[in-house]
């Protein structure tokens, strides 16, 4: 019985994804695995893709560093400021490409 129980510890170890993204997302892992920022309040307005996106990022990372967040908050905190076509194009991004905020500014 006992050497049932480890195989199957053994099996649930090969199997445990807790470090993978649920999702698709453009950060790599080591910005995905960044602890998820404490409230932050971000200054900027929501970006449909109407408006200019140079105004766009420079509102939001200036508000970001105002509030001390490290790049890797700010990748995770950009998507928020995101609506409609911005979405579309944020989830079109390849899965592991982002690495740094400045990654994601150049592709914006």
């Amino acid at each position: 019985m006992e050497a049932k129980l480890e195989r199957l510890e053994k099996r649930v170890g090969e199997k445990n994804d807790w470090d993978k993204p649920l999702t698709r997302s453009p950060f790599t892992t080591r910005v995905h695995l960044t602890p998820f920022p404490r409230k932050v309040k971000i200054d900027a307005t929501r970006f449909t893709g109407k408006e200019d996106p140079e105004i766009h990022l420079d509102s939001f990372n200036q508000s970001a560093t105002m509030n001390g967040c490290t790049d890797e908050e700010k990748c995770l905190l950009f998507f928020q400021t995101l609506r409609n076509r911005a979405t579309e194009w944020f989830n079109k991004l390849r899965p592991g490409s982002i690495d740094s905020f400045s990654d994601l500014a150049s592709k914006f």
